[in-house]
């Protein structure tokens, strides 16, 4: 199977990016709250000076590569050696019977199960983890198996060190990694999810319908409906729902890259400001509805 680079986040396959190098120049690691946890349990079981080396290691393009398959992380990172360093990551995997119990967990909570089948990662899933007597993130250093062709015999080194931060970042564009390396693939999950949905509603339904309470269903309108009835309120205005989530990054980023330019600039990058502008203004609707 051919490697694919910049890849989205389904967790199965393999994945490689080439010569990473982190967004974040100084300061913390990750933007999305799944890479800041990551991040965090890892400085919490490291060695501090390593790891800062490390982030310094990641910053500067030592990571040659990374690449992830089955679970399983493999990098490349330049040392004092002309030849770098390979460093190897793997978490331990839970079996299908603590599996089985994380996935019962998701499906007894229909917000959890309604977010995760429409690709979000809602951060109250550790508590599923946790509730199961479970991890989603390395809690020791029994967690995880690391090895590096480098002499150090601290784990991690700089070299493993450099590697979690560019792995953090990663998981930013690629959430669902986080279930691979513990054993099941993004589609293994949710197909397992949307199988116990659907048989606790008793009804071949996928649970993406089924959930209505979290995902409201939509109807296909043609776009004469649309332009016949587009001045029109219906009886749909009051129960329609909208919910603003407290996102540091704007959801044009989480896209990546766009294909168009405009002025020679990323047309992005361009419209990454607007995002923060637009949702100020949306809350400043909804506190000006609630005064009335």
């Amino acid at each position: 199977m051919a490697a694919k680079e910049n890849t989205s986040d389904s967790g199965n396959g393999v994945y490689l990016k080439r010569s990473p190098v982190l967004k974040s120049r100084r300061g913390a690691v990750g933007e999305m709250w799944w890479s800041q946890r990551f991040v965090r349990a890892l400085e919490e079981i490291g060695d501090s000076p390593r790891l800062s080396r490390g982030k310094r290691y990641a910053r500067n393009g030592s990571v040659t590569s990374i690449r992830y398959q089955d679970g399983v992380v493999e990098a490349k990172v330049r040392g004092s050696m002309r030849t770098p360093y390979t460093v190897t990551i793997t978490f331990r995997d839970y079996d299908s019977d603590e599996w089985e119990s994380v996935i019962d967990g998701m499906a007894g909570q229909a917000i959890i199960a309604a977010r995760l089948l429409s690709g979000e990662m809602p951060e109250e899933l550790e508590e599923v983890f946790t509730s199961v007597g479970l991890s989603l993130f390395p809690q020791s250093d029994d967690d995880i198996a690391t090895s590096c062709s480098c002499p150090d015999w601290a784990n991690p080194c700089k070299h493993i060190a450099a590697v979690y931060y560019i792995l953090a970042e990663w998981f930013d564009e690629n959430p669902f990694f986080l279930f691979g390396l513990r054993g099941m693939g993004r589609e293994e999950v949710l197909d397992a999810l949307r199988k116990r949905r659907g048989a606790a509603a008793g009804t071949d339904v996928p649970a993406e319908d089924e959930g209505k309470d979290a995902v409201r269903a939509q109807t296909v309108f043609s776009p004469e409906d649309y332009l016949r009835n587009f001045w029109k309120v219906g009886s749909d205005l009051d129960s329609f729902e909208f919910r603003f989530y407290d996102e540091s990054v704007p959801a044009i980023r989480r896209l990546g890259s766009s294909p168009f330019t405009l002025g020679g600039k990323d047309l992005s990058g361009q419209l990454e400001p607007v995002y923060p502008v637009a949702r100020k203004y949306a809350l400043g609707l909804t506190d000006m509805g609630k005064g009335r």
